[in-house]
């Protein structure tokens, strides 16, 4: 008989653990996104988000992180100018399925799943395509857990007087984030910020004008020209991202207990003789990505897992084909937890 778990132990890279008080505020009576106090209390999540990631502006909406990019798309297609799409992922390969909804016009520049891109190879890249003015990747690349280097992408774009993009929809809240040099880049509550998921956001250095050719929704120009707040948006989903952000006042002490716990969770798969993928001086310490031997499958695993309270990623179609396995640790991520998981996982798999 399969023993179940007191606890529910979330390892998935959405939804995530998620803290005693931001899930009190999202059970709060919600309010009219019209009334002044609430107005005030979005201005001071807008300002501390900015704070969180050194950025100027941050526009706020209804959605999953793959809005923001659709956000992102669109605005890129007022430009008229030719841009350079990274991947080294699934994820990165999803910018180029949006970009190619938007008919932007775009170069892309890929290299295998796993792998970090080299500097010298992406300038090699630039000096035989001149004409390209933006450049869009993804930081945290969640399929493989490769953190790509924002410095390298800025010193980059800097020099060649380019616009960088950024996905940092699974890096935010894990890993110090600087976003002063950047054009325009996507986040979203779900993931790492370790809220509820439903509210996606792209932070922007620069004026935004209102557009009359995006769909108004997707217009950050309008978004920025009513304050943020054009349309109806969920108050419950406002506080509850306002109590984690403001859990993240000071990060320091948070991103050295994520990194911790990251060599735990290595160890546990070390243990186990399972092939991580990412290798650690280049990934983040949330993802951990591994590869399991023909006569396991994934899918079994997760769902036997599952069963016993215990949930991680194994599911999306690029994992099942490949027959990976992810875990996602965040600030809410016991070391006890990751223990007891260890402690399942062994059991499952039959490791003394």
């Amino acid at each position: 008989m399969t023993e179940v778990s007191s606890e529910i132990i979330h390892l998935l890279p959405g939804p995530v653990e998620l803290d005693q008080q931001v899930i009190n505020e999202f059970n709060r009576s919600p309010v009219s996104h019209r009334c002044d106090d609430f107005n005030s209390d979005f201005q001071s999540l807008r300002a501390k988000l900015c704070r969180f990631v050194n950025s100027k502006y941050v526009e706020l909406l209804s959605g999953s992180g793959t809005l923001a990019n659709d956000a992102i798309a669109a605005q890129l297609s007022q430009l008229n100018e030719q841009g350079l799409i990274l991947s080294n992922g699934e994820f990165g390969n999803r910018i180029i399925s949006q970009a190619i909804r938007f008919d932007l016009d775009f170069r892309t520049f890929t290299v295998q799943w796993g792998e970090a891109f080299s500097a010298q190879e992406i300038n090699d890249f630039l000096d035989h395509n001149t004409q390209i003015r933006w450049m869009w990747a993804v930081h945290s690349e969640t399929s493989t857990g490769v953190l790509n280097d924002i410095d390298t992408f800025s010193e980059i774009c800097r020099k060649r007087n380019i616009k960088l993009c950024l996905d940092c929809i699974s890096s935010v809240g894990i890993v110090p984030v600087n976003l002063a040099s950047v054009f325009l880049a996507s986040c979203s509550s779900g993931k790492a910020l370790c809220s509820f998921p439903g509210l996606s956001m792209v932070f922007h250095n620069h004026k935004i004008e209102v557009s009359t050719h995006i769909p108004k929704y997707l217009d950050l120009g309008f978004t920025l020209s009513e304050n943020g707040i054009p349309f109806t948006i969920s108050s419950n989903l406002v506080y509850a991202l306002l109590k984690a952000v403001e859990s993240m006042e000071d990060p320091v002490p948070v991103f050295s207990a994520i990194k911790e716990n990251s060599i735990l969770m290595r160890m546990v798969f070390q243990k186990s003789n399972f092939k991580i993928i990412n290798d650690e001086k280049i990934s983040s310490p949330a993802i951990i990505t591994i590869e399991l031997p023909e006569h396991i499958s994934g899918v079994e695993l997760g769902k036997s897992l599952g069963k016993r309270n215990c949930y991680i990623s194994y599911n999306s179609g690029y994992l099942v084909k490949k027959n990976w396995i992810q875990t996602f640790i965040t600030r809410n991520t016991s070391i006890g937890k990751i223990r007891l998981f260890a402690e399942m996982l062994s059991a499952e798999v039959g490791i003394k």
